[in-house]
């Protein structure tokens, strides 16, 4: 079977075009709409470690994909994360890089 020149464009072409549909819309989607943090440094004491640690967790807020969320809260020095409970409440240890810690309250993320 022989294919000419315009035959074989015309395929490439289709093929293309049925990559392009469905399961890569979503992820172009995703890309173009992608939340970034800005870099910040890690905190030095407690005090700064809380606020970066809100700032950190509510700049993730409504990120479904964790491979986005992670580079949102490495953003932020974070390194680490870990749901959890303090005084009875549902709270979120963060561990930043510099080994500094904070416990965020899920009522203090509101």
């Amino acid at each position: 079977m022989k294919i000419t020149k315009s035959s074989l464009k015309q395929i490439i072409k289709e093929e293309i075009a049925a990559l392009r549909e469905d399961e890569f819309d979503d992820m172009d989607d995703a890309f173009g709409k992608e939340k970034k943090a800005p870099k910040a440094k890690c905190p030095a004491n407690p005090t700064e470690a809380k606020s970066t640690a809100i700032a950190a967790l509510k700049a993730t807020k409504g990120v479904k994909d964790q491979f986005k969320v992670m580079d949102i809260l490495l953003g932020f020095c974070v390194s680490k994360t870990k749901r959890g409970k303090s005084k009875g409440q549902p709270a979120t240890q963060v561990l930043f890089r510099n080994k500094e810690r904070a416990i965020v309250l899920d009522s203090e993320l509101q």
